[in-house]
């Protein structure tokens, strides 16, 4: 109770520091304020209303914000109060885990720069984190089906919220390898499909918009969307943003953080794929630098670091983070899903990672709530342990 006190405070006043949420709006707000007046005009929006709207990511939330203002003439006002109140949910549905450092976990999520910027604005980034959330929390609870319901409507959010249920159908599998129990591996299939049906919700979209965002958006931006067309730099970004931003904070809050567990060639394959994916593809040029709140870790490390060292800075993260999740565990499943899916994306940028880290964090509370602190069985086979002690 303590930690939802404080989390209420630290809302009230992000409440009425920012007047309420009524000011006018700023920076991408401008056209998603326009995407969600173009869906603003009827309850149930046509075909044409659904290809006609210019922004790259599925209309859900244009589609909440419009009705919003349809229904309280709130103006932008009513869809920032909708991410308000979906990012606090958010803190609470993991600092209510019955764990002791849960609450530092909230902490952690609340101290990436873009969760409560995405969460005061009206940006679409919000919606997508919390119904992947709850698409989380419901696989880890045994109900597929709103599983499922869940992360269809994080992909109607953002496309990319498609590497959980990819990631997740991956990690099904996997548990199917290891059982041949037939009830456990009954209840995987029926996961399995749940996790398939969300996937396939895609195609729905790529059919109205013969292809994957809207077409006015893409004549717009001029981005190549072909399947095809990869950036083979940004999963590179990716894993150092995870670096910072979560195992980082992670050592931190744990005060002895194991990395890595196993046998001693899987991180040196690793570190060795991952060298020479920075001399091939070094994530040099992520963001619009004219933009000052994009690749915020880029621009930092830019005003300290030469471009050599800033890739070498990244290189340690994006290493650090590969042998935090070296392991066919959930968590390590769904950051290598969302890792390798930032081949589609058309910049490298910070923000990307929002909807894992919130996952990460949940998992983390989860994981340990499960565990209740009971020590683990000791492995007969040789390891290699990585520590950080403090």
């Amino acid at each position: 109770m303590v930690g939802v006190a404080i989390v209420l405070v630290i809302y009230a006043i992000l409440f009425f520091y920012f007047s309420h949420l009524d000011f006018p709006v700023i920076k991408d707000e401008t056209h998603f304020w326009k995407s969600s007046i173009h869906f603003s005009s009827t309850v149930v929006p046509s075909l044409e209303l659904l290809r006609s709207y210019d922004d790259m990511n599925t209309p859900l939330p244009f589609y909440l914000f419009g009705q919003i203002h349809r229904l309280t003439d709130l103006g932008p006002q009513g869809g920032r109060i909708l991410n308000f109140l979906m990012s606090f949910i958010v803190i609470i549905l993991i600092i209510v885990q019955k764990n002791d450092k849960a609450l530092f976990y909230g902490f952690a999520l609340i101290m990436f720069p873009y969760f409560i910027g995405t969460g005061i604005l009206l940006y679409t980034d919000m919606l997508c984190v919390f119904t992947v959330l709850l698409g989380f929390i419901c696989y880890r609870g045994g109900a597929p089906i709103w599983s499922s319901l869940f992360f269809i409507l994080a992909i109607a959010s953002r496309q990319y919220a498609l590497a959980f249920p990819l990631s997740l159908l991956a990690y099904s599998a996997l548990q199917l390898a290891k059982t041949n129990d037939r009830i456990k591996r009954r209840k995987i299939y029926w996961t399995a499909f749940g996790m398939f049906v969300a996937l396939l919700s895609l195609v729905p979209w790529i059919v109205i918009w013969n292809g994957v965002a809207p077409p006015i958006s893409v004549r717009t931006t001029g981005l190549d969307t072909s399947m095809l067309r990869v950036f083979p730099d940004h999963p590179l970004y990716f894993m150092a943003c995870v670096g910072f931003y979560f195992v980082l904070p992670e050592i931190v809050i744990e005060r002895r953080q194991a990395v890595f567990q196993g046998s001693l060639w899987k991180p040196i394959v690793l570190v060795v794929i991952v060298c020479l994916w920075f001399v091939m593809y070094p994530p040099m040029n992520n963001v619009e630098y004219s933009v000052w709140t994009m690749g915020l870790l880029d621009k930092l490390s830019r005003g300290f670091l030469s471009d050599s060292m800033r890739m070498i800075w990244f290189c340690l993260l994006a290493i650090l983070a590969g042998t935090r999740f070296l392991s066919t565990r959930l968590s390590s499943i769904i950051f290598w899903g969302n890792a390798l899916l930032m081949l589609k994306a058309p910049i490298g940028w910070d923000k990307y990672i929002l909807p894992l880290l919130v996952c990460l964090w949940c998992c983390k509370a989860m994981e340990n709530n499960i565990e209740g602190g009971k020590k683990r069985k000791k492995s007969k086979q040789a390891h290699l342990v990585l520590e950080f002690r403090f």
